[in-house]
């Protein structure tokens, strides 16, 4: 899931592919440190989304109205930061004690800074926050926004999605049954190919969750579901 979110076509990347190659030497390491007993290493951080946006040069669009929309111009392809965040760690090991000085408050404000700066840009946080706005400050610029598609579908996919949420989130608390929560994560791909389809039609479906394509297909695909204007004289 990390590297998916990585290399999403928003990032404009060149070679996405190099994150299946670590993602292939994390699995060879966690191989070799489960055979000497040792902890294996976390694939989170360099795969991460969050370092993959670390590494993107952005501009921002005024959309008008007041709104405005951040797009990736390129990122900065290296595996520099990979390895010296590698390195970091393994030194780590080596700054224990001055490591086990910093109060707990820090490191849980370091982590709730993660998980914050990774809403921006979500499509579920968006389209929640979407449920609780009035309908002339919503932001018309998103691809489910538009005549062809019901709120009302937005709403009830949004809801779905939160449902999930919250089912991992119970899961994760309970001792005796969280380690099978990657078993409800994998659940949800069978869910959206056979349930989902029953649901919403595909046009909806192409724009609550769309394919993993290119910028220049994603802006056909937005432009299909505008409704067409009329002719003058059009009765």
């Amino acid at each position: 899931v990390s590297s998916k979110l990585a290399q999403d076509s928003k990032f404009n990347l060149k070679k996405p592919s190099a994150y299946h190659w670590d993602f292939s030497v994390l699995g060879f390491e966690v191989l070799l440190c489960g055979l000497f007993g040792i902890p294996p290493g976390n694939g989170l951080i360099p795969q991460a989304p969050l370092h993959t946006a670390a590494l993107a040069t952005t501009k921002v669009i005024n959309m008008g109205n007041g709104q405005v929309k951040e797009e990736v111009e390129f990122v900065v392809e290296t595996r520099w930061s990979n390895l010296l965040q590698s390195l970091g760690v393994m030194f780590s090991v080596f700054m224990l004690p001055a490591l086990a000085c910093i109060p707990h408050g820090c490191l849980d404000g370091t982590f709730l800074f993660l998980g914050m700066a990774g809403f921006s840009g979500n499509g579920l946080w968006d389209r929640f926050w979407l449920m609780l706005t009035q309908r002339d400050k919503r932001n018309t610029d998103l691809p489910y926004i538009s005549a062809s598609i019901p709120f009302e579908k937005v709403q009830l996919y949004t809801i779905i999605q939160l449902s999930f949420v919250v089912c991992v989130f119970i899961l994760t608390k309970l001792p005796f049954v969280a380690v099978a929560f990657p078993l409800l994560i994998a659940v949800l791909i069978p869910f959206r190919h056979y349930v989902l389809p029953r649901i919403f039609t595909p046009l909806e479906l192409d724009a609550l969750d769309p394919p993993d394509d290119d910028p220049a297909n994603r802006e056909k695909r937005t432009a299909s579901m505008q409704p067409l204007a009329e002719e003058p004289g059009t009765p």
